[in-house]
């Protein structure tokens, strides 16, 4: 079954919409301690970067074979266009990363010793899209649906995603169960399947019947699935996966 599924995989087009990020590693090693403060003292050695966030689920489905195009916001600053080299050489569309000039890219710097991460720097915006913004994205996934198969959203807390809590709730952030074996997106009247749900840990998002937003204005109601999927894919759709808050 694992292997029908991958081969369906490699025959499916998949968007993937959220919160983007670049994941910084500075690698080096300890030998002291330092004489201003009872801190490591790393000696660097070398300097990585990878997609992160809702790119890095692109980034495996890309592993996996399947053709994939990324949603999101950065800023308009060389994060971005780092991140935007490393999608194109995995071989991930990213005609749907869009600039904003008042956001800047989430960069995620870990300093890592002896195969020991000693400590991470954040440097992100968390706020809510402005409504221009949430336009554009919109916009840009809507142009998108007609020939897609399925839709990830990734909601790690940036603001990019955002639920507005309704009467009738799913369930927990930390783990979301679809009944039915299949959940739908309807966006600007094109309905397409989400397969999966990757929410924040902090349970501030909540995805609803009622009501799914993408940024501060944009409502996405849910409705029926769209384009038939395999069974393959309904029974993957039946539950969500959830990503720790990062």
């Amino acid at each position: 079954r694992a292997t029908r599924i991958l081969n369906k995989a490699r025959q499916a087009r998949i968007l993937v919409v959220g919160d983007v990020m670049l994941d910084h590693f500075i690698w080096g090693n300890v030998a002291r301690i330092s004489p201003e403060a009872p801190v490591p003292v790393v000696d660097f050695e070398r300097e990585s970067f990878m997609p992160g966030g809702a790119a890095n689920v692109a980034r495996n489905l890309v592993a996996l074979g399947a053709a994939t195009e990324l949603f999101g916001i950065v800023g308009r600053d060389l994060s971005a266009s780092r991140l935007k080299r490393l999608l194109l050489e995995h071989h991930i569309g990213c005609r749907g990363l869009l600039n904003a000039a008042n956001r800047r890219t989430s960069v995620k710097t870990r300093i890592v010793a002896q195969m020991q991460q000693v400590v991470r720097v954040d440097r992100e915006t968390r706020g809510s899209l402005d409504g221009k913004a949430t336009a554009r994205l919109l916009t840009a996934l809507q142009a998108a649906l007609p020939t897609a198969d399925a839709v990830i959203v990734g909601d790690y807390g940036k603001g990019v995603v955002t639920c507005r809590t309704g009467s009738r709730q799913w369930g927990p952030p930390s783990m979301l169960t679809m009944g039915g074996g299949s959940f739908g997106l309807q966006i600007g009247g094109q309905a397409v399947d989400v397969i999966m749900l990757i929410m924040n840990q902090k349970g501030k998002n909540f995805l609803t019947r009622d009501k799914f937003t993408l940024g501060a204005d944009a409502s996405v109601a849910a409705g029926p699935v769209g384009r038939a999927a395999s069974a393959e894919t309904n029974a993957a759709s039946a539950t969500s996966t959830w990503s720790g808050s990062v």
